[in-house]
């Protein structure tokens, strides 16, 4: 299952939540450790669902996404969002279930006042065992999500 929030639909139309690197915002990977979440476009913040189900790997971190582009796509109707790949350095054992990108305010430091992007956990990777050793999260050819 893929899906992209309302929430970010809304900031993203508003201009609240452009998709670039120069904004006063970034935007981060966190990854989810738990295949009980049915995923729900209404949830308006990460703490109301994402943060609950999030890797507990005492090794890892959220991490910040880079190389953000916006393309047209004429011929399909849409917009893509991409990404560069992102890696996650040395997480514990463990399994990780998916992956959430949620939208990060300048000065935001709690999950109450960040909000989610997408969730993903349809790729062949989904579910991953964790080793001790770095998990790289590609992103599809297709980008991160699409807005049509």
């Amino acid at each position: 299952m893929s899906l992209i929030y309302n929430v970010f639909k809304d900031r993203n139309a508003e201009g609240n939540a452009p998709w670039s690197t120069s904004t006063a915002r970034t935007y981060q990977m966190m990854l989810i450790s738990s295949t009980g979440y049915a995923g729900d476009t209404d949830d308006a913040l990460v703490s109301s669902a994402l943060t609950a189900l999030e890797s507990t790997s005492t090794t890892y971190a959220r991490a910040t996404l880079g190389t953000l582009t916006v393309t047209q796509d004429d011929t399909n109707n849409r917009a893509v969002l991409d990404c560069a790949n992102v890696t996650f350095s040395a997480i514990n054992t463990g399994q990780v279930d998916a992956f959430a990108i949620i939208e990060v305010p300048t000065g935001s430091t709690s999950d109450t006042a960040r909000y989610p992007c997408c969730y993903n956990n349809s790729t062949a990777a989904f579910p991953v065992v964790t080793n001790g050793g770095d998990l790289t999260i590609t992103i599809s050819t297709a980008g991160a999500m699409t807005l049509s």
